[in-house]
């Protein structure tokens, strides 16, 4: 086994970053486009709204026919139309007249203002439809404008945005019933152990079931991307240098899970360099998954994650998850993106490495709390039930008290 050089995880997660080009892209229906990757900038292609329109039930007005009314100064003015929500053909209202118009509906060419229909008293004025005004009205009021909420050529969503449910209708008022959009990555689960069981297995002495494939899958469908589950491969170097060789044929990105230690049947390490892989990093100044490792060979990638569920879930969210965002065009950072809360208990615990514990933050008397879950080991699974964060505790920090403010990630 080669030496280790043990990277600090910003280093490690620059160099997956470095010379990452953005994925292949594809057009699409919009209606089946929800949760992916807007792959070019949306422009507005008309005014919102595109025409003046009432914003309620009510009358178009001269608003200067009202100069002088009041309560004893009432001012008459007869209906001589109607306008509904849809209606296309262009009318005009000249001054001591007023127009019927309902919500949505186009505003008259002549008119300048709408008095709502709860403030008008109506009555038949020499047989006509007339209705009294009691009151001044400025000019311009309840008017939705042409283009007072989104004018013509504005950037509407940017490259890089996952599309939802708003974005969605946005598409649709300016007729983008195609869109086009990130094809997802492929990113290939391939679990090694001759311990593990498939999950529907009856449980037997000394093996367990495959849990990190069911996780990976929930981790890598969360940001976008499309999982493709490998079966379980027996820890036989041959066996798994053809298995990796063979699945790395059919996706982008391979997350491979236990094999990537030190043990007497750690082979993943040395095969990824009979592969002619370039090893990015194989050890990384962190708990759980300091033996992480990544390599990568043209625009492939492999990462090499712990057998233990806990390693390999925060290996996932440190290094696999970015690559993935930048292949939606996503900037990311090497720089961790750290918010802070308060923790609620002591940790007494040391450690040479950074460690990320499963936590929780939750609001207390307007303040961010944050609270460790769990046992925390790498192989501990009911810490990862309650996790919304990833507490980051520094190298060599010292005993840590209630009230202290600490850093954390975020877990979307």
């Amino acid at each position: 086994m080669r030496h280790r050089h043990t990277v600090e995880v910003t280093t490690a997660r620059k160099m997956i970053l470095e010379d990452v080009q953005s994925g292949l892209k594809e057009r699409m229906s919009l209606k089946d486009a929800i949760g992916r990757y807007v792959a070019q900038p949306i422009v507005a292609t008309h005014d919102v709204p595109s025409f003046h329109r009432s914003p309620y039930d009510g009358y178009a007005i001269v608003a200067e026919d009202t100069d002088a009314a009041n309560d004893k100064n009432p001012v008459y003015l007869p209906e001589v139309d109607i306008i509904y929500a849809g209606d296309t053909m262009k009318r005009t209202l000249k001054r001591g007249h007023s127009m019927r118009v309902m919500t949505g509906a186009a505003i008259p060419d002549g008119a300048n203002a709408v008095i709502p229909l709860e403030l008008v008293t109506c009555s038949l004025q020499d047989g006509k439809p007339t209705m009294q005004v009691k009151r001044k009205i400025k000019m311009g009021t309840n008017i939705s404008y042409a283009g007072e909420d989104i004018q013509s050529g504005s950037l509407l969503i940017e490259k890089g945005k996952k599309i939802d449910a708003g974005m969605m209708a946005i598409c649709a008022t300016f007729g983008y019933d195609q869109v086009t959009v990130y094809r997802k990555p492929k990113v290939g689960i391939l679990c090694s152990g001759s311990e593990l069981l498939p999950i529907e297995a009856p449980l037997q002495h000394g093996m367990i079931r495959n849990s990190n494939a069911y996780m990976l899958m929930g981790q890598i469908q969360r940001v976008g991307a499309e999982p493709v589950l490998f079966p379980v491969v027996q820890d036989d170097r041959e066996e798994t240098y053809h298995r990796i060789a063979n699945a790395i044929e059919e996706v982008d990105i391979l997350i491979t899970t236990g094999g990537a230690s030190i043990g007497d049947r750690d082979y993943i390490p040395a095969i990824l360099n009979d592969l002619e892989y370039t090893c990015l990093f194989d050890k990384v100044a962190m708990r759980p998954g300091s033996v992480t490792t990544a390599a990568k060979k043209g625009c492939k990638y492999i990462f090499a994650l712990s057998g233990n569920p806990s390693a390999c879930y925060v290996g996932f969210e440190l290094f696999v998850q970015p690559l993935i965002m930048a292949c939606y065009g996503i900037k990311q950072q090497a720089e961790l993106a750290l918010q802070s809360a308060i923790l609620s208990h002591d940790i007494v615990q040391k450690h040479p490495f950074t460690r990320f514990i499963r936590a929780k933050t939750y609001i207390a008397d307007a303040t961010c709390m944050i609270q460790t879950i769990g046992l925390d080991k790498s192989g501990s699974l009911s810490s990862l039930l309650e996790a919304n964060a990833l507490l980051v505790v520094e190298r060599g920090s010292p005993t840590l008290l209630a009230g202290d403010k600490l850093n954390y990630i975020a877990l979307t």
